[in-house]
């Protein structure tokens, strides 16, 4: 079973042979390449869509132009958002001692106003899971109408910021 995009999969080094008297070189994957590459035969590329619709090309469409067009979020803070789709995908992003650390990219979509905003952060991520389990755990495409929410910028005990979302009703 291959594994899932958010895990990591350990590899063993792999050693690269040198002209005769130089050292060896190792490298060290930090991703199984075969893990990733089997992620698209068995569907779970690791990224996840509202998006929904009988026409492929127009979905595509929509979902591509909500995440290769999106804004800062932290540029529209507390400004009212038409809520009605989002996508998250999975990235890397260096911590403060530059190494690599997965976490999740969110775009909110406003398609009445036509926009779309971005972060990346866990917290969306639980924002939303908190808000469609308060609906009934009902998605977007089954609410009657976009839902009105606002960004709001908190911080941790350590001073690190994050993003969460408010329903405005």
């Amino acid at each position: 079973m291959a594994p899932k995009a958010t895990e990591t999969v350990e590899t063993p080094a792999v050693v690269t042979e040198n002209a005769p008297g130089t050292d060896l070189v190792v490298s060290d994957f930090s991703k199984n390449v075969r893990a990733e590459i089997s992620s698209f035969a068995t569907g779970d590329t690791g990224i996840m869509s509202t998006f929904t619709g009988d026409d492929f090309f127009q979905v595509a469409k929509s979902q591509l132009a909500a995440t290769s067009g999106s804004e800062p979020i932290a540029d529209h803070l507390k400004e009212t958002i038409l809520l009605d789709n989002w996508v998250i995908q999975p990235v890397e992003i260096a911590d403060e001692n530059g190494e690599l650390q997965q976490t999740a990219r969110v775009t909110l979509v406003d398609t009445t106003n036509g926009k779309s905003y971005h972060a990346t952060g866990m917290t969306l991520v639980n924002s939303l899971k908190s808000i469609v389990a308060a609906l009934g755990n009902r998605l977007p495409s089954e609410w009657p109408e976009p839902l009105p929410v606002k960004v709001v910028e908190s911080r941790t005990r350590k001073g690190f910021k994050f993003f969460d979302l408010q329903v405005v009703l």
